[in-house]
């Protein structure tokens, strides 16, 4: 991993997550996000990368969730 923090990764994943979604789904939408801190990617559900922090992302009633994969 890069010198970024989790809470760090986790923002950067989100707000990519936020830039993609659309305004008007209220469930679904599930996308799994990878960052190093610097550059963030969309990446298939069993994704094993070095050097990054990968997100599930998704839509759940109307809220933005955001777990941590690996």
């Amino acid at each position: 991993m890069t010198n970024v923090s989790l809470f760090e990764a986790q923002k950067k994943a989100l707000e990519y997550y936020d830039s993609i979604k659309p305004t008007t789904t209220v469930h679904g939408f599930t996308r799994y996000i990878a960052t190093n801190g610097e550059q963030t990617i969309i990446v298939p559900e069993h994704f094993q990368g070095s050097g990054v922090w990968i997100f599930k992302c998704e839509i759940r009633n109307g809220a933005t969730y955001i777990e941590l994969v690996n």
